[in-house]
């Protein structure tokens, strides 16, 4: 008979975070993430639950009910990270170990109890070992996926087994969540009154899909044993490699040449089997009384065309010979990425999808000849000050850069050169929204100018009111008199970010018809051009 044990860790997320930080344990710690546009407590520990805080919480309401709890950010791929860890060394115990994001392992005990004198002593062992490792678990041994999940999550009991053939017994008392229902379906139960999964077991079958869905009826026949759940086994694939053994040490390179072309067709066989592709190669050549040479090239995007990489390997020797006479060689990547094969629609262009990847090629070509930050490209960033709404990034960085968020504020009116305009007003004239984001209206504020200026430059500028729009300014020798302003749009920087920006920009069109932006500053009254519409 097929058994199964279920390895909960109720507080992995917790205690990664408390180890990072070396935070006392002992206080109200909670990890929160991002709802909408506030921060709420996903997770929380003991002493947080014992203070009243819950989870979904928002973190404002936390910190009011237990002034002393000590917050985090959420950080799902490190405790995938922890997590498949922890399942590699569950494989002592079992060859077939699942990870169950985000804080369970499966293991298939099946046969594995005479070596570990029965399966109390099997659990016992699984748990001590966890708990030495620094996390708090809580583990059940059953006969299927579902009544194993459930017990170790929900069962108010220490380690469990099961006997075989009880798990109708064992789930009766706990609730429907614990079923791994969705939270809708759960709701729906708890709206109608189920709360135990004892009465859902007394329903007919036939009759428990019509009345309560198919999720509902599937999890209890998973959880009785009616429908089977398999366990992947957690080993993650080898990364690709091939290796090569010359004749003999030679120096050749139209030798070297031909292995390395020999090299990727395995290689790229092995990706092309995985669906994948490579952003990263590594290909290393072995002497006699050398160190082996390293060559690395690197991809602006996944592939695994053994032409395309053949010819980065070339350029990269021919930059730089080899030492020495090669008497074998190996080429590899690390973390291979998935790169399904593209299918063209039938009335879609081929040589627009050709040309796209002999611009890749390219970018390739120019960035391993010139190096990684030798080739780069714009890239927007979520800033609102203006000149720094922009960076350069090179294409061959291994992911996107992160965005900044520097909690700039913009507010204005709109209004035309004839009215009077308040920077201080808001209302349905004004703009707001991210950098680059066309306006309400055309022409409205928000606009940005095709030329922005990295450094703006001072101009004298007549205004006809106080704190009004500019009616003309000097650039250089050239006057301009200006016939229409639209604006102010307001910029301020927060206090965190050192000096304060605080500007007034308005869209200026002048008596040539040029459209010119400029802005004063707040605290000083002085004008500048930042750019041009032209």
């Amino acid at each position: 008979m097929r058994r199964v044990m279920c390895l909960h860790l109720p507080f992995l997320a917790i205690e990664q975070e408390v180890r990072r930080n070396a935070w006392p344990p002992h206080r109200p710690i909670v990890l929160t993430e991002r709802f909408r546009s506030c921060e709420r407590v996903w997770r929380c520990n003991e002493a947080a639950l014992l203070a009243g805080i819950r989870p979904t919480m928002p973190l404002t309401e936390a910190r009011a009910v237990a002034p002393s709890v000590m917050a985090a950010p959420h950080r799902p791929e490190e405790d995938r990270r922890v997590l498949d860890a922890l399942a590699a060394w569950a494989e002592c115990l079992s060859p077939v170990v699942q990870p169950d994001p985000p804080d369970s392992l499966l293991v298939d005990v099946t046969g594995c109890q005479p070596l570990f004198r029965g399966e109390s002593n099997l659990l016992r062992v699984a748990v001590e070992g966890i708990r030495r490792q620094g996390f708090s678990v809580r583990g059940a041994i059953a006969d299927t996926v579902g009544t194993a999940w459930a017990v170790a999550h929900e069962g108010d009991h220490g380690p469990m087994v099961v006997p075989p053939g009880q798990s109708a017994a064992a789930l009766a008392v706990l609730p429907p969540r614990a079923l791994r229902l969705s939270p809708r379906a759960v709701d729906m139960l708890d709206a109608v009154g189920v709360g135990k999964i004892e009465t859902l077991l007394h329903l007919p079958r036939s009759a428990l899909a019509a009345r309560l869905g198919e999720e509902v009826a599937r999890r209890i026949d998973q959880a009785l044993g009616t429908v089977p759940e398999v366990i992947q086994p957690h080993r993650p694939p080898a990364d690709p490699v091939s290796r090569i053994r010359l004749a003999g040490p030679t120096d050749r390179l139209e030798v070297i040449h031909e292995a390395i072309d020999r090299l990727l067709g395995f290689f790229c066989d092995q990706l092309r089997r995985r669906a994948a592709g490579t952003r990263r190669l590594s290909c290393a050549m072995y002497h006699e009384d050398l160190p082996p040479t390293r060559i690395e090239v690197r991809l602006s995007r996944p592939s695994r065309s053994a032409r395309h990489l053949g010819d980065l390997l070339r350029g990269r020797l021919e930059a730089s010979p080899v030492p020495a006479p090669v008497f074998a060689m190996a080429v590899w990547c690390s973390g291979p990425e998935s790169l399904d094969e593209e299918q063209l629609t039938l009335f879609e262009a081929a040589t627009g999808h050709r040309n796209e990847q002999a611009f890749h090629d390219l970018l390739d070509r120019l960035s391993n000849r010139l190096g990684a930050d030798g080739v780069v490209r714009p890239e927007f960033v979520d800033d609102h000050q203006p000149e720094r709404a922009c960076r350069y990034a090179p294409v061959l960085a291994t992911e996107p850069a992160e965005r900044r968020s520097d909690g700039g504020t913009k507010e204005g009116k709109n209004d035309r050169r004839s009215g009077r305009t308040d920077p201080r007003a808001g209302g349905p004239g004004g703009w707001s929204g991210t950098p680059g984001s066309p306006p309400d209206v055309a022409g409205g504020p928000g606009e940005r100018p095709l030329r922005i200026l990295s450094r703006p430059v001072e101009v004298r500028v007549m205004v006809l009111v106080p704190d009004g729009p500019p009616s003309w300014f000097r650039l250089g020798a050239r006057e301009h008199v200006i016939v229409e302003s639209l604006g102010p749009e307001r910029i301020e920087t927060g206090w965190w970010r050192g000096e304060d920006i605080r500007r007034d920009y308005y869209i200026v069109t002048s008596r040539s018809g040029q459209r010119f932006w400029l802005f004063r500053e707040r605290s000083g009254g002085r004008w500048f051009l930042h750019g041009s519409f032209d």
